[in-house]
């Protein structure tokens, strides 16, 4: 019963808080969008079997990042959002390689993988350097650091088999294309708010990432 209550919850707070977005409700995105991490917890610690603890402070960074940028018009709490976010993504990269072999991080096949990385990263950064401004450095670090992440998710696929695997690297994908989004939207068009695609990539990213770990 508490399991489907949880999906519930979740279920609801999120197409509530898409809808808030697609009517341009900012405001009122105050209740719904910081309870969203929490459900995906919520159902993590229902659904799992063992608790990863550097899987759940890497949502626990997630959430403060999603509360700061609530307030992103203010450049303090845009600032604290992306340093909430690049912690967060530090984490993953942390859980998805604490169990790969180092002898297969550095082989020759893995190094080969991160190019197709290395050329997304070099034409995002390329086509958005013109409207970064003062935030180019900071933008960077970022970038590095979430293309590590999905090629660490990646890299599990010499030690995870399955859905274990796919579910996580999948949503890492989609981090990235929110993430992608949300800065095209913010430097490029300068605007803080909407895009009802860059939530619906980000939550999907966050929910297959936990899934992958539920087992």
């Amino acid at each position: 019963m508490l399991k489907c209550l949880s999906i519930l919850f979740f279920i609801t707070i999120t197409c509530t808080d898409l809808y808030l977005i697609s009517i341009n409700q900012e405001k009122k995105r105050y209740w719904t969008k910081p309870f969203i991490i929490p459900g995906i917890v919520l159902l993590y610690l229902l659904f799992a079997q063992q608790y990863n603890i550097f899987l759940i402070a890497a949502l626990l960074f997630s959430f403060f990042g999603d509360c700061f940028l609530l307030f992103s018009e203010k450049k303090l709490f845009f600032r604290l959002g992306l340093f909430s976010f690049l912690i967060s993504h530090l984490l993953y990269i942390y859980t998805f390689s604490e169990k790969i072999p180092l002898s297969k991080i550095f082989s020759p096949w893995s190094l080969l993988l991160i190019i197709p990385y290395l050329i997304y990263a070099c034409r995002f950064l390329r086509d958005l350097k013109p409207y970064l401004g003062h935030y180019f450095i900071p933008v960077i670090l970022y970038i590095i650091t979430i293309m590590g992440m999905s090629y660490s998710s990646l890299l599990r696929f010499w030690t995870i088999p399955g859905l274990s695997f796919w579910f996580p690297f999948i949503g890492s994908l989609f981090f990235i294309a929110s993430d992608t989004l949300l800065a095209i939207r913010n430097f490029k068009y300068g605007k803080k708010k909407g895009w009802v695609i860059v939530m619906v990539t980000y939550v999907l990213g966050q929910l297959l990432i936990m899934i992958g770990f539920v087992n």
